[in-house]
């Protein structure tokens, strides 16, 4: 499959709802246009590697289908809210604090890229498990508040300042999610999760450049 979407056409077409700055909006531009930034692997043997076939996106794409990565995409396929999403998109350099307590340039590879009709996110995927091992460590990248939510105080920030949002989507929120649109799906109700999108897909302008 060859995704033949126009995303530079689309960009641009949408730019002043997105509210990306310039270096955010040629960093998405960028990442619409190039390959995966990383391969994943199977170097712990506790993975399965597969080829995720996105109708949404009109490719193949690898992901870590054990993992929270699989069903996240998943979700994304089939809600209407979102215009396309890419893996392991380009990394960016953040002055993050370690497990010694030094801050230093640490160079985050996120999960996903998503471009939804109004709006640009980064997601970083993970296990409910993972995540509370990583609040012990280093707290000021992963911290879970009183609503059960994930967030990070150094990378949140620095991706805002880009005119995008960053979001740690833990598997314990999005088993929640999928459970919803599986069943909506297998008694035949309409499976986007968003049955009522903020704007209909055939109003995005796609102008060639």
């Amino acid at each position: 499959m060859v995704n033949a979407r126009n995303w530079k056409a689309i960009l641009r077409s949408r730019a002043d709802k997105f509210g990306l700055s310039e270096a955010g909006f040629d960093y998405v531009e960028s990442v619409t246009q190039s390959p995966p930034s990383r391969v994943p692997t199977n170097s712990s043997g506790q993975n399965l590697i597969v080829d995720y076939a996105s109708r949404k996106m009109g490719h193949t794409m690898q992901l870590e289908s054990l993992s929270v990565e699989a069903g996240f995409a998943e979700m994304l396929e089939f809600d209407d809210n979102c215009l396309g999403y890419w893996a392991q998109p380009a990394p960016f350099w953040i002055a993050c604090t370690g497990k010694d307590g030094v801050k230093r340039n640490t160079r985050l590879t996120f999960d996903f890229l998503v471009l939804y009709y109004d709006r640009v996110e980064c997601y970083e995927c993970k296990t409910e498990s993972d995540l509370l091992r990583l609040e012990e460590k280093i707290p000021l990248r992963y911290k879970k508040n009183q609503s059960g939510n994930w967030s990070s105080a150094e990378v949140e920030p620095y991706i805002k300042n880009l005119g995008m949002k960053f979001v740690i989507k833990s598997e314990a929120e999005l088993n929640k999610i999928l459970l919803r649109m599986r069943w909506r799906r297998k008694t035949g109700q309409e499976g986007s999760l968003n049955p009522n999108p903020k704007i209909d897909p055939k109003h995005v302008q796609e102008k060639p450049t």
